[in-house]
């Protein structure tokens, strides 16, 4: 087996390694829906705030209207069963029953306003809630994939890791010194394949003819561009 190919067989196992970490750092775990989420929730604040202000409102008025009427019915129970005799305490309890029915009547009167105040809002409300509670759902989603392809990136990263040192032996320790050099420096992949129009597959950069002929021999030959140690088409083992 040629030099070059065990380095090869170094660089797919390396290449593999850093296509899972970027995948996995790259993982979607709703971050975007995270987001909206934030956006959303200032809306809920302010829309359900308001919303359940008025539907409070209408709940205490009715409250309210019930409590008048019954404070109402007492009065004029009073008035009729023949219990009050006193034209000055009958005057007084007329003016209280009047008094009740006008804060009724101001009552009925927001009620009636609330009754189409109050549906729009609680409707509009509503959409947003159900808007947040999909949301969480989709990001929920995400998150349990997103974790389930981390373990899965986990078990193949180590097994990798576990295969690297035995494939790295095949290679001679000066031309692995060098391909360590230009990994580290490359900062991602320290090979590049050769295109069929004659280019680094990393870069672009053209490669001459005459480095071209000194892989066909296997020989070393860096990219003028990316540096990076060029192959072409490597033969099956």
């Amino acid at each position: 087996m040629s030099e070059l190919y065990s380095l090869y067989k170094l660089h797919k196992i390396d290449s593999a390694v850093y296509s899972l970490r970027q995948e996995a750092a790259g993982l979607d775990t709703g971050q975007e829906e995270e987001e909206k989420l934030k956006e959303l929730a200032k809306v809920y604040e302010d829309v359900g705030g308001r919303a359940k202000a008025l539907v409070n409102e209408q709940k205490d008025l009715e409250l309210q209207q019930k409590s008048l009427a019954e404070k109402v019915a007492g009065f004029n129970k009073k008035l009729y069963d023949g219990s009050i005799v006193s034209p000055k305490e009958i005057e007084n309890i007329e003016k209280e029953i009047k008094m009740l029915k006008a804060l009724s009547d101001k009552h009925d009167t927001r009620l009636l306003e609330l009754f189409e105040e109050a549906p729009p809002v609680v409707a509009e409300a509503d959409k947003v809630r159900a808007q947040i509670d999909a949301l969480e759902q989709k990001k929920k989603e995400k998150r349990d994939k997103a974790v389930q392809r981390h373990n899965e990136i986990k078990a193949e990263f180590d097994a990798l890791k576990q295969k690297r040192p035995e494939v790295a032996k095949e290679v001679p320790k000066d031309l692995r010194e060098k391909y360590e050099e230009v990994r580290k420096k490359s900062g991602d992949v320290a090979m590049a394949d050769v295109t069929d129009d004659q280019a680094c597959s990393q870069c672009g950069m053209h490669v001459p003819r005459k480095q071209s002929e000194f892989l066909d021999s296997d020989r070393i030959v860096f990219c003028e561009g990316c540096h990076r140690i060029l192959f072409k088409a490597v033969p099956t083992a």
